[in-house]
């Protein structure tokens, strides 16, 4: 059912059932005429806050979409279309249907901050670019907001930012202070010597080669969003750059005989596993995609280097081990 909770009461009301392919869809709006729109089995509904039967709206070009929000004219509304685990393409619809315009891509939900911006996310940087409303269409480049913003992933990435009509924002961060450093400690917990961090960034997920030298991390662009794994050598303290992909590169592990590093990419907006030679050629193997995996984390290699494990996330979390030879089949 959807239901509208009286604040002064507490009372709930159903509005009206659901379309049974509903369940498993995320997000609705209201907007200032008392029309409420919803998504179920890959379209859009709408129905009267006073309630009735539910009709669908034809928006065509709209795949899985999901956390709609009216835009000013109370008739357009944004959305995003695309997995909820990893993001998607934030479009802009009507409620007459007819094809829905891509905007932008983004790894959140879209937010609309009057005047005239959409708010979206590249990693975890908030970003911001004006939106035309007469064409429906965004104008000018994108603009950083915030290097650092969380995103929420309760059931599906969501936007931890609220626009008020001001023109004041509120955003989520993931900590306070200043950001982490890779910190030596002894096994008796006594700190020692930090590795040195890069401007407004941290280094993540740790990785050490098999000889104890190099480290491999994840590092986050602060101006771009995006992911990449750099390894570091360690008695220096020089980092260099491994992976260069505009998709999201993270979660390093290395071979057992510290040739090659093992890691997870968003490329294509499909979760797989890649095979790079440390110090060698750029060449990136595919070595799986793992379909309609929400989350993926490599994490250990057999030490006679023939299996890869690796945990997943579908319905619920698995635990997996990949053959690296024949047809790859992972059990």
């Amino acid at each position: 059912k959807l239901r509208s909770i009286e604040m002064a009461s507490g009372w709930a009301a159903v509005m009206c059932a659901l379309p049974p392919a509903a369940e498993g869809n995320i997000g609705g709006a209201w907007n200032a005429a008392g029309v409420i729109i919803f998504p179920a089995g890959g379209q859009f509904f709408k129905v009267a806050a006073t309630g009735g039967v539910p009709a669908p709206i034809p928006v065509a070009g709209a795949v899985e979409p999901s956390f709609p929000q009216f835009l000013p004219d109370q008739r357009h509304f944004i959305f995003l279309d695309g997995p909820i685990s990893w993001g998607g393409t934030i479009k802009v619809a009507s409620l007459d249907g007819g094809e829905a315009r891509a905007l932008v891509k983004s790894d959140a939900p879209g937010v609309f901050a009057p005047p005239d911006w959409v708010l979206f996310y590249r990693g975890s940087s908030l970003m911001a670019q004006k939106l035309n409303l007469e064409r429906q269409t965004l104008e000018g480049g994108p603009k950083l907001v915030a290097a650092s913003a969380s995103l929420g992933v309760l059931f599906g990435v969501r936007a931890l930012v609220s626009a008020s009509a001001t023109g004041v924002l509120a955003f989520g961060k993931p900590r306070g202070g200043s950001v982490g450093r890779l910190t030596w400690f002894d096994r008796t917990g006594l700190a020692g010597s930090s590795l040195t961090q890069p401007p407004d960034a941290e280094y993540l997920n740790p990785a050490f080669s098999p000889e104890g030298n190099l480290v491999a991390v994840n590092l986050m662009d602060p101006h771009t969003g995006d992911w990449d794994i750099w390894i570091i050598d360690v008695e220096r303290g020089v980092p260099s750059k491994f992976t260069s992909s505009p998709a999201n590169d993270s979660d390093p592990i290395w071979s057992p005989d510290g040739k090659d590093i093992v890691f997870v990419s968003d490329r294509g907006g499909q979760m797989g596993l890649y095979r790079k030679a440390v110090g060698g050629s750029d060449t990136e193997e595919l070595v799986k995609i793992v379909d309609g995996a929400r989350q993926l984390v490599p994490s250990d290699w057999s030490r006679d280097g023939k299996i890869l494990y690796f945990s997943a996330q579908f319905e619920r979390r698995s635990v997996w081990a990949l053959p690296l030879s024949g047809d790859r089949k992972a059990i």
